[in-house]
């Protein structure tokens, strides 16, 4: 499969991972440093260096850094998306997407993906529910001086309670909304 994707990838697409990495707006002397990357990605995984190259730009479009895709931020979205069974560009997105919201560093890229994988396995939600829930609750838990990592923790003890991943983050941003302000009627008691 993967030989098979390689070969489709190297008769007709290269052209467009390039594309691809152009839009990511590197340097052109990283062009030739990120394709090899996307390259090795694609023999060296499930994922084709297109998707490989998709999940770059992602990354790029979040505002990581070359260095940061090249140190680890790629990896980790590769692990995200293999243990979340999920597109890689939207498991780049996921990660860019906690990254921001939680002001972590791209460094940290790989435990997001493994903190998230972590806790779909220990619970009946997946990769993709996780992804979804900290779309809704994120900045709110952010917003009420949670960390990441508390953040997950709170969501895998509450996901087994829920049908979806946006249904939990909902409640959770709903609960911490609620703690913040409470009642009128709850303050003047």
């Amino acid at each position: 499969e993967i030989e098979t994707g390689i070969s489709i990838v190297e008769s007709m697409t290269r052209g467009e991972i390039d594309k691809q990495i152009t839009t990511a707006r590197a340097y052109p002397r990283i062009i030739s440093v990120f394709k090899k990357q996307a390259m090795d990605a694609g023999a060296a995984t499930k994922f084709s260096a297109l998707e490989a190259a998709k999940a770059q730009t992602e990354l790029a479009k979040g505002g990581l850094s070359v260095a940061t895709i090249m140190g680890g931020a790629l990896k980790g979205a590769l692990s995200l998306a293999a243990a979340g069974e999920m597109e890689l560009a939207d498991a780049s997105t996921t990660i860019v997407k906690a990254l921001g919201t939680f002001k972590m560093e791209g460094k940290d890229a790989v435990h997001v993906a493994d903190a998230l994988a972590s806790a779909a396995n220990a619970t009946s939600m997946d990769v993709s529910d996780f992804s979804q829930a900290f779309a809704q609750g994120g900045a709110a838990a952010k917003g009420a001086g949670l960390s990441f990592d508390d953040t997950v923790n709170i969501m895998a003890k509450m996901a087994n309670q829920f049908q979806s991943g946006s249904d939990m983050g909902t409640s959770l941003k709903t609960t911490l909304a609620q703690m913040a302000h409470p009642a009128k009627k709850a303050q003047a008691e």
